[in-house]
C-alpha cells in the first residue's frame, strides 16, 4: 500500500513547495491533486534550484500570504 492511500487528506489544506531548473511546477501539482484526494490545494511556490539556500525568507512570506 502506497503511503497516500493510507492516509486520509481530505479537507486538509496541501501547499506544494519544490525547487527546479525552469520547469516551475512541472506536473507536481497535477500529480498531488490525482493522489491526494480531498485535500485542498493553495497556491505553491517554486524556486529555482540555484536560489534554494536564499529560500528562507521568500518561503516565510509566501507562507504568511497562503494562510487561509
Amino acid at each position: 500500500m502506497k503511503a497516500e492511500e493510507s492516509l486520509d487528506f481530505t479537507g486538509k489544506k496541501v501547499m506544494t513547495v519544490v525547487t527546479h531548473e525552469g520547469s516551475g511546477m512541472g506536473s507536481c501539482e497535477r500529480d498531488l491533486k490525482r493522489m491526494l484526494k480531498g485535500a485542498f490545494f493553495g497556491k505553491g511556490l517554486a524556486v529555482y534550484g540555484a536560489e534554494a539556500a536564499n529560500l528562507e525568507g521568500l518561503a516565510a512570506e509566501w507562507a504568511k500570504r497562503s494562510v487561509l
